[in-house]
């Protein structure tokens, strides 16, 4: 299996203003303090923020396709019975962007465990498709 090591986006290739954030944030949040962020390295295509520490919460900024948001959404909302997936619980179209606010699920991505060379591939893929038979 080919799997690209250095391939996704870097978060400085889109320039979106703390202000920006910060307005989006407030979309969900209230008004006053700000809650703390950072913005999550790697990643393909979108921007991931992590907002908030004591239940910190995904802002997710759809960027080459604004579509995708409701797509991950109804995909989403089709595999919660089956697999531990965050829950979407806002998607807005604002700022000049689409964005989404997340449930944040610690962990490690499937990209960096199928680049750990000690894993099963084989057995990850056949535990996936039981999962989601």
């Amino acid at each position: 299996m080919v799997f690209k090591v250095d391939w996704e986006k870097a978060h400085t290739q889109h320039c979106i203003s703390n202000d920006v954030i910060e307005s989006m944030v407030h979309v969900f949040y209230a008004k006053g303090e700000m809650p703390h962020y950072e913005i999550i390295d790697g990643g393909c295509a979108n921007i991931n923020i992590k907002v908030g520490v004591d239940a910190p919460k995904i802002l997710r900024i759809y960027v080459p396709d604004p579509s995708a948001a409701y797509r991950e959404q109804k995909l989403a909302q089709k595999l919660k019975r089956k697999i531990p997936i965050p829950q979407i619980y806002q998607i807005e179209e604002a700022f000049g962007y689409t964005f989404a606010i997340a449930e944040f699920i610690p962990g490690i991505t499937l990209r960096d465990l199928l680049l750990n060379k000690a894993c099963n591939i084989g057995q990850i893929m056949f535990d996936v498709g039981v999962l989601l038979n």
